[in-house]
């Protein structure tokens, strides 16, 4: 947090820090403010590490404020029953629904992506079974807006379920590839080792480009989200 650079003691650091959590406090509860109860989320999860006092402030400002990335966020700790609220994806589908819808913010397609996964799995489907046009509605629009593993998903439900097109499926992955995304190089390297020499040969160099991106990236701190 930039305003603590220059506290000299742990008492002007704590003081600090009060002072940011009953301004973002007030923004939210007595200015009415939902950008501010947003803040105040984040600061609780982030810097108090109160996870229980974030989920509060996220489901009064998504019920209260309709504020999408507060309902996405509250999405994301039902997928894993965080702070106390109970682990139910189909209440993590319902908050997803309207922040997808509006992908213009940071964390629309995101949500869509997250959408993709459930409704793969039956998640709100009217017959509980795996809906995999809907899926594919889902991971089109978060791969477009640039989520990289969303385009990986795609493909594999081009590949696996009808109807088919396996050429696009391809495409996808390995774009997704040259993105720096090392499943789906591997992904893409199984489809093209099934097309002949030619396949075979770019289907090594995939292998290849899998293996160099995983060195790159171990040892990174990784906090994908559910699916990716």
């Amino acid at each position: 947090m930039a305003g603590l650079t220059g506290l000299s003691t742990e008492e002007e650091a704590r003081e600090y820090l009060d002072n940011v959590r009953t301004e973002y406090s007030f923004q939210c509860y007595k200015e009415n403010d939902a950008n501010g109860c947003q803040r105040l989320a984040d600061f609780l999860q982030a810097v108090r590490k109160d996870f229980v006092g974030a989920a509060r402030v996220l489901t009064w400002n998504c019920q209260q404020h309709g504020h999408h990335e507060s309902c996405a966020k509250l999405g994301a700790y039902h997928l894993v029953g965080r702070g106390g609220v109970p682990e139910d994806r189909a209440t993590a589908y319902s908050l997803f629904l309207g922040p997808c819808e509006q992908s213009s913010i940071d964390v629309g397609p995101d949500c869509c992506h997250n959408l993709g996964l459930l409704a793969a799995q039956g998640v709100r489907q009217p017959d509980g079974q795996p809906n995999h046009d809907l899926s594919r509605r889902f991971f089109a629009k978060a791969c477009n807006a640039g989520v990289v593993p969303s385009c990986m998903h795609l493909a594999i439900s081009l590949v696996t379920h009808e109807p088919r097109d396996d050429t696009r499926a391809t495409a996808l992955v390995e774009n997704a590839c040259n993105m720096g995304h090392p499943r789906s190089c591997m992904v893409a390297a199984h489809l093209l080792s099934q097309r002949g020499l030619a396949g075979k040969v770019r289907a090594r160099e995939l292998h290849a480009q899998a293996a160099r991106l995983h060195a790159e990236n171990r040892g990174l701190d990784s906090s994908l989200e559910f699916g990716k």
